[in-house]
């Protein structure tokens, strides 16, 4: 009895300091070995986890992701492309593009994406730019016109040059921009792809796809996974970006310089955490009302939104977004505002901190009322007409008063007739 009842009193203490002390899952994130990693949002561009993102280090083909988008902004998909000696001779990674072969530019994009090809990289270069070189000097003005800050780009391919680096933030940005284009991502979510025969191969080419996160029957296989690219070079190690959707909400890892090979899982891990911790909130969309604003005369216009405006918070916050206006008094205070004229911006707030900003346009033409200027016209108006009447009323009185002079001037005339002729009568 004594055992049992000792045994009771074990399971009760045990039972009480489990309740009084509940396990907490841990919020911290994962810590991923490459030794710089980031996790964007990729809607609104906020961080929500850094391991050295500004660390520049050698991208081997992640680069491409760069490329693939020079590309589409440059480039129609259709377009032909002759393939150069050059390209035809690049080290690494191939389709064996042949010198004067005619592909388009799709199928070189699928060879660049799902295929790493390196031949595919400079022959891309060469038909956009005319060279490697001057592809280079494209890469890196579109890079720093992203707001990538740590890049330097020597090549379209990513082979390792002791100069061509970049750090996990500026993949981030770049890729941001890039999945824009949904022919990106019908490129890079394809499995295989065919290239038919052409000028110069009498062969069907197959690529597929090396990214196992989209593999159904990869044990990295992720749902919900849309894009990503490998690289490696043994002086650059392994790198590796991806983007992934959830419940709407899409994030960003990129990886770079990484010994250990982890990328997939770590990728994976990195997800998990941003989709289990963070969510995205739309505070705007484009030409939304944001608020009606009351001008000087009491009436009101509606301030409309100039962008989308989304926010990232903990899955669990309850914060709100407001906002703050700084209008253009000049513009506000003129005699007439246009629908879709600028009338200054709006400051966007998070629990107080100013989180962005966005431009703000009149929804509406507003004429202001001229009440006072339509007073002060009748004014002198009214005004006019007594001067007009004055100098009427003078010039009348001058006339008359001529008229006047002229009467008793004549009468004098008259009188001095009369009495000349009265005086000759009596004479006679």
């Amino acid at each position: 009895m004594i055992k049992k009842l000792s045994l009771v009193c074990i399971f009760m203490l045990i039972a009480l300091n489990i309740f009084s002390n509940p396990v907490k899952a841990s919020s911290g994130p994962p810590v991923p070995s490459a030794d710089s990693a980031v996790l964007m949002n990729a809607v609104t561009g906020e961080i929500l986890y850094a391991k050295n993102p500004n660390n520049a280090y050698p991208p081997a083909s992640t680069t491409k992701i760069l490329t693939t988008l020079l590309t589409l902004e440059n480039c129609e998909l259709d377009e032909i492309l002759t393939v150069g000696e050059g390209p035809a001779q690049a080290e690494g990674s191939s389709i064996y593009l042949l010198p004067g072969e005619q592909l388009t530019v799709r199928d070189v994009l699928y060879g660049l994406n799902l295929q790493s090809g390196n031949d595919c990289a400079e022959a891309l270069a060469e038909h956009i730019a005319g060279s490697v070189e001057n592809f280079a000097e494209m890469m890196n003005k579109r890079a720093r016109e992203l707001g990538c800050e740590n890049s330097n780009f020597r090549n379209p391919s990513g082979l390792y040059d002791k100069d061509h680096r970049t750090s996990a933030k500026d993949l981030a940005l770049i890729l941001k921009e890039l999945i824009k284009y949904p022919e990106y991502l019908e490129i890079a979510s394809t499995m295989t792809h065919i290239i038919e025969p052409n000028n110069k191969s009498t062969e069907t080419r197959y690529v597929w796809n090396k990214n196992k996160l989209l593999q159904p029957s990869s044990k990295y296989y992720y749902k919900g996974a849309w894009a990503g690219k490998t690289g490696y070079t043994t002086q650059s190690q392994h790198s590796y970006v991806a983007v992934a959707e959830r419940d709407g909400q899409i994030l960003i890892v990129t990886l770079v310089h990484d010994s250990s090979a982890d990328y997939y899982q770590d990728t994976i891990n990195l997800f998990n955490y941003g989709f289990s911790n963070f969510k995205t909130n739309n505070f705007i969309n484009k030409n939304e009302i944001l608020t009606n604003y009351t001008l000087n005369d009491n009436t009101t216009i509606p301030v409309i939104a100039g962008d989308n405006f989304f926010y990232t918070t903990y899955v669990n916050s309850d914060s709100k977004a407001s906002f703050k206006l700084n209008l253009l008094e000049e513009t506000l205070n003129s005699s007439s505002i246009k629908a879709g004229d600028k009338i200054g911006s709006a400051d966007i707030l998070l629990d107080g901190k100013t989180i962005g900003s966005m431009e703000v346009f009149s929804g509406a033409d507003h004429v202001v009322e001229q009440k006072m200027l339509f007073h002060s016209a009748s004014v002198l108006k009214v005004e006019d007409k007594s001067i007009n009447l004055n100098l009427f009323y003078i010039i009348g009185s001058i006339l008359v008063f001529l008229l006047i002079l002229i009467a008793i001037k004549n009468k004098q005339i008259l009188s001095e007739f009369f009495y000349k002729f009265k005086r000759k009568r009596a004479d006679n």
